[in-house]
């Protein structure tokens, strides 16, 4: 613990501090409780000095009259400091457990690299959100987000930062491929502390109705109506463009998760008329622009398989706006090549789409199963005579308990119509 004392004056206890910031603000905390505040406004500076230059040596202080003070008294004053810092080296924490300061200053280390850690994340998620090219090497930064950022949800002290951690943990989940999946398991303590949070963070109310409202799939239709109708309130009083775009889309999701595919369609529509209104030519917007066709592409494939063959025009359309707004995309050319696939099957071309599909699982490199790559394997399982019993049916059971908004319950109608139209494979199954 000690450290190099100088030439001068070494008898001074100051010395036997370690110069490390966690350990003297520890110190200087308790100096706190017992100079006055002239006193401590001495101790302020000499510490300072004390840490950051080598051979620092207070006594000298007295010779430029620090804080207007005569020499004879700067040196009493350093003197009753300097006793105080002694007898906190020497008191009972010291003499008989020097253990427990140690861990003093481990755990404000520790806490130190918490609170860097935080802040950069929060940093990094920022820049994320505003990539306009999204790519995998992104997607490996979010799940280091993610699990990074519930270890620190389990140490974090303050309640208060806990709910400011929980929302960089929401943040970074909206950025990933399964979403739902990583918000799911704070949604019931989400909901059980929403005056708390509120209360908190006034500011929060409209992004954290939104996520309940989005994710809480088993909350039922009412109830993630009630949380969205609350949102949008505040939207409407505040005008903000991209959040009503935002909470459009939620609700397009809950009618589709519903069951109500054309309710799900109206609200794309108006998402649509929104997004033309829009000024803004944001990242986010682009990619408003690629999931609004994305989403229109499931609900019409499922219409067109349910016999409105007139649904069938819209997916060229929908294939071309999608380029155009998302060129820069590193997965523009994978989901150009899924939506080919599947619009090749509705156009009862089935070697065509196995052979798309097929290509697309190639390129499909997710770690963990999403929604679009349990669709291409489902597809591929249907179409192709080799693929075993039950197959393609084991697919559409995995994308179902995945529980993600719209698209479990979107690709299960899709699923059950595409198998409908494949008799040689229904009857395989």
């Amino acid at each position: 613990m000690a450290s190099k004392r100088p030439a001068t004056n070494p008898s001074l206890q100051l010395y036997l501090l370690p110069k490390d910031k966690p350990m003297l603000d520890y110190v200087l905390s308790r100096l706190a409780e017992i100079l006055s505040p002239e006193k401590y406004e001495i101790v302020e500076s000499i510490f300072q000095m004390y840490r950051t230059s080598a051979g620092f040596d207070p006594s000298v202080m007295a010779k430029v009259r620090f804080k207007r003070l005569k020499a004879g008294d700067f040196k009493q004053a350093l003197a009753e400091i300097d006793s105080e810092i002694g007898s906190i080296i020497q008191s009972e924490l010291m003499q008989d457990q020097p253990h427990q300061l140690l861990a003093q200053y481990d755990a404000g280390m520790e806490r130190f690299r918490q609170l860097h850690r935080q802040f950069r994340i929060s940093l990094e998620l920022h820049m994320l959100e505003h990539d306009p090219a999204p790519n995998s090497s992104d997607q490996e930064k979010v799940g280091s987000f993610l699990e990074e950022l519930g270890a620190l949800l389990t140490l974090e002290p303050d309640s208060n930062r806990k709910l400011v951690l929980m929302t960089l943990l929401f943040r970074a989940a909206s950025l990933s491929e399964l979403p739902g999946k990583h918000i799911r398991p704070y949604l019931d303590h989400l909901a059980a502390n929403t005056e708390t949070i509120f209360a908190h963070s006034p500011e929060s109310r409209k992004y954290v109705l939104g996520i309940m409202a989005h994710y809480h799939v088993l909350a039922g239709k009412a109830m993630r109506m009630n949380w969205l109708e609350e949102a949008e309130k505040i939207v409407r009083v505040q005008d903000q463009g991209d959040d009503r775009i935002r909470l459009r889309f939620i609700r397009a999701c809950i009618e589709s998760d519903s069951g109500n595919s054309e309710q799900a369609l109206k609200h794309l529509n108006e998402v649509e008329h929104l997004l033309h209104k829009s000024t803004s030519k944001t990242p986010a917007i682009r990619n408003y622009w690629v999931r609004l066709c994305e989403m229109k592409t499931l609900l019409y494939a499922a219409n067109v398989l349910n016999g409105q063959h007139d649904a069938l025009q819209q997916l060229a359309l929908l294939q071309q706006t999608a380029e155009d707004h998302g060129s820069g995309r590193q997965d523009s050319a994978i989901i150009t090549l899924e939506w080919r696939a599947l619009e090749q099957f509705l156009n009862r071309k089935p070697e065509e789409a196995l052979r798309l599909f097929n290509k697309a699982l190639e390129y499909r490199t997710e770690r963990s199963l999403t929604p679009w790559l349990l669709i291409d394997r489902y597809f591929s399982c249907l179409i192709n005579p080799q693929s075993g019993p039950g197959a393609a049916a084991t697919e559409a059971l995995l994308m179902k308990e995945m529980q993600e908004p719209f698209y479990s319950v979107a690709c299960e109608r899709m699923f059950e119509l595409a198998a409908s139209a494949v008799p040689s494979q229904a009857q395989q199954e």
